[in-house]
């Protein structure tokens, strides 16, 4: 479960296993913690998306919660760490809040965040 958390927990490692996101960069210094900010570039619709990441809440090897911020929306949420008898289980919630014109999508994008 260390391994697991560890590897999802800094977010430098996420374009290896997540197409979507193209770049991460840890801003400050230290371990990682409460605080601990990220910037970080994922692909949208063939487009660039940049965010800053801080996390709220980090309990190793059970939680670590965000909040991240980008023109389009705001999004807090976490992901929780359990055993699992094949491994480690990770489950993730995420509050997604739109910004400008995607507040008229927020209806639409609840509806696919609950997939």
């Amino acid at each position: 479960m260390d391994v697991v958390f560890d590897m999802v927990a800094d977010q430098r490692n996420e374009p290896s296993y997540n197409p979507v996101m193209t770049y991460s960069e840890k801003l400050t210094d230290g371990p990682i913690d409460v605080g601990t900010q990220f910037r970080a570039t994922t692909t949208v619709r063939a487009r660039p998306v940049q965010m800053l990441i801080e996390y709220t809440a980090y309990d190793r090897p059970r939680v670590v919660a965000s909040t991240t911020s980008m023109a389009t929306a705001d999004i807090q949420g976490a992901i929780t760490f359990s055993p699992h008898p094949s491994g480690t289980r990770m489950c993730w919630s995420w509050e997604v809040t739109p910004r400008g014109a995607l507040k008229l999508l927020a209806p639409i994008i609840a509806l696919a965040g609950r997939r």
